[in-house]
């Protein structure tokens, strides 16, 4: 027989992040953190089921109190009943998969080549602006990943908890 803490316990997300290239992320999590065209939403469990656009930007997972981090670049986010959350993404990495150096030098790149033209259509001016949204959404998730690493050693250390 079931316990009362386990009727009552809260059901965790999960999530699955898929791209045209593979399966990104498939886990329980507590919460989400993504951003839309309308700006970033939270998921908990027991969500109302939404269909929205994913904007380019940060995704951030919690679960038991550790924060993990995605950059993402444009798709759409289904939140079903029960729990279950499908992101279909243009693109998405995890802040591990991301080297520093070639985030920013991707950047630098996107920032000299749009300083640099002038622009004969709008789609050479919007593929360039897409390509640096998406080096400063990588960015975002690896100073994000970095401030959270680094508060957890500290917290080692002086036996404190992460706090959010």
């Amino acid at each position: 027989m079931l316990s009362t803490a386990a009727l009552f316990a809260p059901m965790p997300l999960h999530i699955k992040i898929i791209t045209p290239e593979r399966v990104v992320l498939e886990e329980d999590v507590d919460s989400l953190s993504l951003p839309t065209p309308d700006g970033e939403i939270t998921v908990l469990p027991n969500h109302r089921p939404l269909v929205s656009l994913l904007a380019t930007g940060a995704m951030t997972l919690r679960k038991g109190g550790e924060e993990s981090h995605l950059a993402s670049s444009g798709g759409f986010v289904e939140i079903l009943p029960d729990s279950e959350v499908r992101i279909l993404a243009d693109s998405a990495e995890r802040a591990e998969e991301l080297a520093l150096e070639k985030v920013e030098e991707a950047r630098v790149r996107a920032e000299e080549a749009l300083q640099g033209k002038r622009f004969a259509d709008e789609g050479g001016h919007a593929a360039l602006l897409g390509s640096l949204e998406r080096e400063l959404a990588r960015l975002k998730v690896l100073r994000r990943s970095a401030r959270v690493r680094r508060q957890q050693h500290e917290d080692m250390h002086t036996g404190g908890s992460v706090q959010e």
